[in-house]
C-alpha cells in the first residue's frame, strides 16, 4: 500500500482523534491526499497534503496539540514536503497569501495552491479564493 508508513504515523499522532469538520483530522488528512492523487500530481504534494496542517494552523489549532518535530516530519516526507508543510501551517492569513501574493517561492506556490484548492474542496467550503484557486491549478 502506498504511503503505509506515512498513513501509520498519522494514525499513531492522534489526529484520528481530533474533531475536524465533522469528523476526524485524519480522514481529513487522507481525503486531501486522496484528492491530490485523483488529479496526478506528483508524490511530495500528496505527502504535502496528508500533512498540511499538522503543526496547526491559524485557523485550525488543535493539531498543535500533537507536538510534532520538524525533524521527525521531515524524515517520513522528505524536506521539500516537509518546508512546504511548515509554510503553509505558519503562513497567515494564509488563503490570501497563497492566492493572491507571489512572494511565496516557486516551486512551493503551485504546491501549495494545489494542496489548498483540495484542501478547502475536500470540505466543501466556500471560500471566496476557491473559484479563483481553481482557475490557478487547473490552467497553471
Amino acid at each position: 500500500m502506498r504511503y503505509r508508513k506515512q498513513l501509520e504515523f498519522l494514525k499513531q499522532s492522534g489526529s484520528n482523534e481530533l474533531h475536524h469538520s465533522g469528523r476526524t483530522l485524519y480522514k481529513h488528512l487522507v481525503g486531501t491526499g486522496k484528492m491530490l492523487l485523483s488529479y496526478n500530481r506528483p508524490e511530495e504534494e500528496v505527502l504535502i497534503g496528508l500533512f498540511h496542517s499538522i503543526y496547526g494552523t491559524a485557523s485550525y489549532k488543535k493539531s498543535k496539540s500533537l507536538n510534532m518535530q520538524r525533524e521527525e516530519i521531515k524524515n517520513l516526507i522528505g524536506e521539500y514536503a516537509e518546508q512546504a508543510v511548515y509554510i503553509f501551517c505558519n503562513i497567515n492569513p494564509r488563503v490570501d497569501k497563497i492566492v493572491m501574493e507571489d512572494w511565496i517561492p516557486n516551486p512551493f506556490r503551485d504546491s501549495l495552491r494545489w494542496v489548498e484548492y483540495c484542501n478547502l474542496s475536500e470540505q466543501n467550503s466556500d471560500n471566496r479564493y476557491l473559484p479563483t484557486l481553481r482557475k490557478q491549478v487547473l490552467n497553471g
